[in-house]
């Protein structure tokens, strides 16, 4: 959603202001990247994986551009999420089913 909002400010503003450097060239503001951003950062969250999952998107995604971007997002998740609880979802369901 907050990319799909961003493009079309993009659309609506033009290249004026924080778009400047866009000028002329095909849309800086992808949606697709800010999804994929997305759920890897709610995957870290749930299952607190962290170098591992951004070698599989950067994989997914072939983009050497995305991975300052993907980290920082993936560890942020994990940050939050540790604030809440230090077990991943799946240590979680290991002791709710007392294996």
């Amino acid at each position: 959603v907050f990319g799909f909002c961003l493009s079309l400010l993009q659309e609506r503003v033009g290249d004026v202001g924080f778009f400047a450097e866009c000028a002329g060239h095909d849309p800086c503001v992808t949606p697709g990247v800010y999804a994929i951003i997305g759920s890897a950062a709610m995957l870290s969250a749930v299952s607190r994986m962290t170098v591992s999952l951004v070698v599989i998107i950067f994989e997914l995604t072939d983009g050497i551009d995305y991975i300052m971007p993907t980290t920082i997002c993936i560890l942020v998740a994990k940050w939050v999420s540790d604030a809440f609880g230090r077990d991943g979802i799946y240590d979680e369901l290991i002791i709710l089913h007392d294996y």
